[in-house]
């Protein structure tokens, strides 16, 4: 991160000074200090008490980017946001930003920022395309006549369409092709990122994808128990994005009509797309027919790495406890990876009995069991988002009541 230059071909070739700015690192650090300083605010209206002339000294400096120092911060510290945080407190001369926040809590909010503020220019100019062509004389390519379009719309009723392209010749655009095999990769997402966090899990003993009497896990190993059905759906997901990007080499590339180019792709993608969607599905449903967890072997894996979890909270007590966000964050970490070590040739969880002892930290070890007193409180907003989900899917099942009385067949 050397200049405020962009790093890609592309960019530089081909892209706008527009689009490039959004994407530009000055851009972006601005853009990150912005929302930090915005959520000083709501934090300091909301009972997290910064006072105002702390949050003006942020603003002074706001614009004040300098790459090369940051680079050199981060390559000290290893961890950009970490970099960009300390080089944003040095200018100001506090510690008030960040408290509350991990690092993507302010890098996926700013690049969903950026992503629509591209939208945005792509929307822009996209409706000037469709303005210069329609700003160009109109032929009629159909030749439609009266009886045409009876005949067209009787045929898409017979077919069960109700809307017909207004100007399209033998074929219909292949980009149509494309959206639907990438709506099936956005579908197959979920339940593939499902079924990788049930695998690591059950790597580590804590659930089960259902392993019935007669299975066999591996053919070397009698004892593996295999989470087979997981790695299934990971590997269609796989599939589904190959065809999508198949499907995707045709989307405006034909030659006035369709011809064998397209069509031996079309009949390998389009049908093989839907084959490997249905065989996700199936499986999941499989997978969540018969999954289990395992109390007794998650509720030892808590209470070994609770204190871990709890390091923000300890930070939080700290920070209102008058100690400065970053020196905090200093100690903590030095004792954290102390213990992580630690564990790791076997010892104990080391972190709360050092932290209680280290007389940088104003907290002693029954303020620390405090903190750590109800493990529910480390799942943050995670049950009401349940709530809202179970919700949403009530109103979708309730439409369809057929459609959740299905049982999938038997899986190979």
């Amino acid at each position: 991160m050397k200049d405020n230059s962009g790093v890609s071909l592309l960019a530089n070739r081909y892209a706008s000074a527009s689009m490039r700015e959004i994407f530009a690192p000055e851009a972006k650090i601005i853009a990150e200090r912005k929302l930090w300083i915005a959520v000083m605010r709501a934090q300091s209206e909301l009972g997290h008490a910064i006072p105002k002339d702390v949050i003006t000294d942020y603003e002074k400096v706001i614009t004040h980017v300098d790459l090369a120092s940051i680079d050199a911060r981060e390559k000290k510290t290893r961890h950009d946001v970490k970099a960009r945080i300390e080089e944003f407190n040095a200018l100001a001369g506090h510690e008030a930003i960040h408290a509350g926040m991990t690092s993507r809590d302010l890098t996926e909010n700013i690049e969903a920022l950026q992503i629509r503020n591209g939208l945005e220019v792509v929307h822009d100019k996209v409706v000037t395309v469709l303005a210069r062509l329609a700003a160009q004389d109109s032929i009629d390519l159909l030749g439609s006549t009266e009886a045409h379009a009876k005949l067209e719309n009787t045929i898409a009723k017979e077919l069960g369409f109700n809307r017909v392209l207004d100007s399209t010749g033998q074929i219909y655009p292949r980009s149509f092709d494309y959206d639907v095999v990438t709506t099936l990769v956005q579908l197959a997402s979920s339940p593939s990122s499902l079924a990788t966090s049930i695998r690591l899990m059950a790597g580590a003993e804590l659930v089960t994808e259902g392993f019935k009497a007669g299975q066999v896990g591996s053919s070397a190993m009698p004892h593996k128990m295999n989470t087979r059905s997981c790695e299934r759906v990971n590997g269609l997901a796989v599939v589904l994005r190959g065809y999508a990007s198949m499907v995707s080499e045709l989307a405006g590339d034909q030659w006035n009509e369709g011809d064998v180019s397209c069509s031996v792709v079309r009949r390998v993608a389009m049908p093989d797309a839907f084959y490997a969607i249905d065989g996700l599905l199936e499986t999941m449903l499989t997978v969540l027919d018969e999954f289990a967890a395992f109390p007794a072997v998650i509720a030892a894996e808590l209470e070994r790495y609770l204190p871990f979890l709890a390091t923000t909270k300890i930070l939080m007590a700290a920070v209102k406890a008058g100690v400065g966000r970053e020196v905090a964050h200093e100690v903590i970490k030095e004792h954290a990876v102390k213990a992580a070590l630690g564990m790791r040739e076997g010892k104990k969880n080391s972190l709360l009995d050092d932290l209680a002892a280290d007389d940088r930290l104003p907290l002693d070890r029954a303020a620390l069991d405090v903190l750590i007193s109800s493990p529910l409180e480390f799942t943050g907003e995670a049950r009401q988002q349940v709530a809202r989900v179970v919700s949403r899917i009530g109103a979708i099942t309730s439409a369809h009541p057929a459609a959740v009385q299905y049982k999938p067949g038997s899986i190979r």
